[in-house]
């Protein structure tokens, strides 16, 4: 979706509530992980992660169609605002994405939270998928948030 020129107002608020979340996030987990130790992370995400699933799992009990092309549509077509994508490969049981650029990669990154970033927002991958449809199996090699050049999402729906 490309942005028109009533929506950059909105994306700008967005951006703004969003940097202000993550800011939130990044000092509470730091305070506490200096005080309880480098385990406070994994147990956030592990928090995080069970919220997700749940999410999602009530995402897809609404969907009469549980396809790649649902899931595309659902997590991608609109975050063009926030996220820069070439879809690479695009089948009924294949999608595969390079992701130039990320809002929350930037964000966290700035911050030097890379490691809360990468537990709350890339891991979210992984239980959003699990949680819409089992059968599609996702995979990521490169991640920015962890500093490459890109993330390679993967998409394969097993039949």
């Amino acid at each position: 979706m490309v942005e028109s020129a009533s929506d950059a107002p909105f994306t700008e608020e967005y951006k703004t509530w969003q940097r202000s979340n993550i800011e939130n996030i990044v000092v509470m987990l730091r305070s506490i992980r200096n005080l309880h130790g480098e385990s406070v992370i994994k147990v956030a995400s592990a928090a995080y992660a069970s919220l997700i699933r749940q999410r999602w799992k009530e995402i897809a009990k609404e969907r009469k169609e549980l396809s790649i092309e649902e899931l595309f549509r659902l997590l991608w077509e609109d975050s063009r605002r926030l996220i820069s994508y070439e879809v690479i490969n695009k089948s009924g049981s294949l999608l595969t994405l390079k992701v130039n650029s990320c809002f929350w990669a930037d964000e966290f990154n700035r911050m030097k939270a890379a490691d809360i970033g990468y537990e709350l927002c890339c891991m979210a991958d992984f239980y959003i998928v699990e949680s819409f449809n089992p059968k599609i199996i996702y995979r990521r090699r490169k991640t920015l948030m962890k500093g490459d050049d890109c993330c390679d999402h993967s998409y394969t729906l097993q039949r």
